[in-house]
């Protein structure tokens, strides 16, 4: 067991890049369940059909005795096994009544093209499962490259940032009243001019652009993932999910199981070999493919899972639009990531004189920051831009 225990910890090692938060946040809740979410169910269910794959027994065959088990189980897993359709049961009340397994049963050698189905897809779970993970860190880290530290930059007080300062409390920030007066006061300074500064306004639209882009990169590779399983479930995992709710409340020995269709646990599989005078003799073997049942249980989750986020991403790509499309909107969000700690009037104000990119920047220091500290910046900038609007003469920054 201790053994087992060692060989699993190398394994299980990489899973917890997905399980902790980094102390600065750079993208927001939807974003992490693409990227931190999705990612740990897809590794970790590779791991769970590797282990079965390589270091388990995936499959069984039953042959005549003058065919090793061994090499009946390696050849029938490497050149897939089948089931036939036309035995599966057509009335879901009714099962077969010859054959016991159904979908398998004889086959003659004429009609073999026509009537079998052959399942290898099993071969590949694993790698399919490896790339999809892939496929959902791509936004994630292009929005990492693209970002380039900037937030950090702005925020660049270290105990502004999510830190474990509390072990019941982990990776919040550190509450505003145990700031230091004085650390205080420079990072707001800091992050007030940050606003109130003229920099380049196409870096801050194109900041919040990127953002936008790896948002939709994220509802478009979840539907991409969907479809990719359709095909290569040859058309079945589309409706995977409502077939198994569907027949879940009847009699398992009295409906037509979809997870047997995509997932069968009793094959067959035919093996040749050439006998004592050279005729070649045709040996049927029913292969129990016990792997099948994680591969069951992997996707059905997946399905719920994606169909899950596909519609909490459309969502959040819906409420983004109104973001930039109405100020009361973006006025109502920054209240809210304020705790509405911050003034109505400080608030709109922002938002009528700031840039969209700008708006979105101050977002996302309020994610990062106390809501209390976050509010106090809200005033401080609110407070500049009405300053600077007044044309007073001789202002500077400092005095700001």
């Amino acid at each position: 067991m201790g053994l087992g225990l060692k060989f699993l910890l190398p394994v299980l090692e990489p899973l917890k890049n997905y399980t902790k938060f980094s102390k600065l946040w750079i993208d927001n809740f939807v974003f992490r369940l693409h990227c931190k979410l999705s990612v740990l169910l897809l590794f970790g269910s590779c791991i769970i059909v590797s282990i079965g794959q390589f270091f388990g027994d995936p499959i069984d065959c039953i042959v005549d005795k003058e065919i090793p088990e061994g090499v009946m189980d390696t050849y029938c897993w490497i050149h897939s096994t089948f089931t036939i359709p036309k035995l599966l049961p057509q009335d879901p009340n009714q099962l077969h009544p010859v054959y016991p397994h159904p979908g398998v049963g004889p086959v003659s050698e004429q009609s073999y093209e026509e009537e079998v189905v052959e399942h290898r897809f099993y071969q590949w779970v694993a790698f399919t499962l490896l790339f999809q993970g892939c496929c959902f860190l791509l936004p994630y880290n292009l929005w990492k490259y693209l970002e380039h530290g900037k937030l950090a930059r702005i925020i660049s007080i270290d105990d502004l940032k999510h830190s474990v300062s509390d072990k019941r409390m982990p990776w919040f920030p550190k509450e505003y009243n145990y700031l230091d007066t004085k650390k205080t006061n420079v990072a707001v300074a800091k992050m007030k001019d940050y606003f109130l500064v003229k920099t380049s306004f196409h870096k801050k639209s194109n900041y919040f652009l990127s953002f936008i882009i790896c948002e939709f990169l994220n509802f478009l590779n979840v539907i991409l993932q969907i479809v990719f399983l359709d095909v290569f479930f040859q058309g079945v995992f589309s409706t995977y999910g409502t077939d198994v709710l569907s027949i879940s409340q009847k009699d398992p020995e009295e409906r037509d199981d979809p997870l047997n269709r995509i997932f069968p646990k009793v094959t067959k599989c035919l093996f040749n070999k050439y006998g004592p005078s050279g005729t070649v003799e045709t040996f049927d073997g029913l292969c129990i493919l016990s792997l099948n049942i994680f591969n069951e249980k992997i996707y059905i989750m997946l399905w719920f899972w994606f169909v899950l986020l596909s519609t909490i991403s459309a969502i959040q790509l819906v409420w983004r639009v109104l973001s930039l499309m109405s100020a009361r909107t973006r006025a109502f969000m920054l209240r809210n990531q304020s705790n509405f700690l911050a003034l109505q009037d400080d608030i709109n104000y922002c938002c009528a004189k700031l840039s969209h990119g700008d708006w979105f920047v101050m977002m996302k220091i309020g994610e990062n920051i106390d809501a209390h500290l976050f509010a106090r910046l809200i005033k401080e900038v609110a407070r500049g831009i009405k300053k600077i609007d007044s044309h007073q003469e001789g202002l500077t920054l400092t005095e700001l």
